[in-house]
């Protein structure tokens, strides 16, 4: 055979050798990645890859702290499927950008003996090691949180289940001319059929991230908390739901927010059940008086709102003002549903002194 044609077939020939060796040499730098973490150990079952599209997936992702698993305990990270593609649409914008998917995964935060909660690592870090390029775009779909307490009694364990996440625009080279380019969404449903929903502007190229955060949760069945209650609270919720509202912001290290808990049609356990015992039976006498008092009774609602500000690190919480949202539930306007957009992203925003007077925050419209 002539040199021409040889030489021509052996490139050939090494470049498809190298391409079935691909998925393997890939699959063991990624466990190698991992395997290199302080603490935490785990594997992928492998990888596909797709030159064309500029993207591969990995199967079957586990992460646990070291020695974990012959302890018993599930992984700290468990994902079905992650897919990895590069996005050259931006490359004329002079930015290699990428996507990431998470498929199915489960993250559970453990409190036990050992404590298992992805402390000591670097998470994006290790991220960026699996994919070297920019991330601008990050999807978690059917996606599990778990908390385990172990050391509780009863053994506390609380989810958010069907989370559904999008983060997009993290590299900011979509509109870099916004003051919170990044996007984030979060959706899902909690113990107690509690529904989530996040929603929340950012800017990450400062030390301390400029946010502007609304927080929802909506419609959570009381009695499914009642093994808790018991423990925690030594009541019984007969019926009722529960929402929980947030918004705050933060620029420049300061913030300011609210939080606003609502209980609904709140009913305690009928306190003439047999096996109440006589300090129960007191105690539960007071929380159900308490919550009678201060109901706004033709809403058959109980609520405040707890107002916030000032540094991140060292937030006043509005205790006088909280205590103040009590009564005027009750007694004179109460509250609505839903994150009332009171607080808005801007400067100096938990700077001032009087944001916790809970005379704006306070309507809760």
């Amino acid at each position: 055979m002539k040199k021409r044609y040889w030489i021509p077939l052996l490139i050939l020939a090494i470049l498809i050798a190298f391409r079935i060796a691909l998925p393997s040499i890939v699959t063991s730098y990624i466990n190698s990645t991992i395997n290199d973490m302080p603490d935490y150990e785990g594997s992928i079952a492998g990888v596909d890859i797709s030159l064309l599209q500029s993207s591969y997936s990995v199967d079957s992702l586990k992460i646990q702290q070291v020695n974990w698993e012959e302890e018993g305990g599930l992984p700290w990270l468990s994902v079905d499927k992650i897919d990895f593609s590069v996005n050259w649409g931006y490359l004329l914008q002079g930015a290699i950008v990428g996507s990431v998917e998470l498929h199915s995964p489960v993250l559970r935060f453990v409190a036990a003996p050992e404590v298992q909660a992805g402390e000591g690592v670097n998470w994006p870090e290790m991220l960026q090691q699996i994919m070297p390029v920019h991330i601008n775009r990050f999807i978690v779909t059917d996606g599990t949180v778990v908390y385990h307490d172990f050391t509780s009694e009863p053994e506390l364990e609380l989810s958010v289940d069907d989370l559904q996440v999008e983060m997009w625009n993290i590299s900011n080279v979509e509109s870099s001319e916004e003051e919170l380019p990044t996007r984030f969404e979060l959706n899902g449903v909690t113990t107690g059929d509690g529904a989530l929903a996040i929603q929340a502007d950012l800017s990450l190229l400062h030390e301390i991230p400029h946010i502007d955060l609304v927080f929802e949760l909506e419609d959570l069945d009381l009695t499914a908390l009642n093994r808790y209650l018991e423990a925690f609270a030594g009541v019984d919720a007969e019926s009722g739901t529960f929402d929980l509202y947030s918004e705050f912001a933060v620029e420049e290290g300061l913030m300011e927010g609210y939080v606003q808990p609502m209980f609904h049609n709140l009913s305690i356990l009928d306190l003439s059940e047999e096996d109440q015992g006589f300090f129960s039976t007191v105690w539960e006498g007071i929380v159900e008086g308490a919550t009678q008092i201060f109901r706004n009774q033709p809403e058959d609602q109980l609520a405040t709102q707890v107002p916030f500000s000032g540094r991140v690190d060292n937030p006043d919480v509005g205790v006088f003002p909280s205590i103040w949202n009590i009564f005027r539930n009750a007694f004179i306007d109460a509250f609505q549903a839903g994150a009332g957009g009171e607080i808005e992203f801007g400067p100096a925003g938990g700077g001032d002194e009087d944001s916790g007077s809970g005379e704006s925050s306070s309507e809760g419209e």
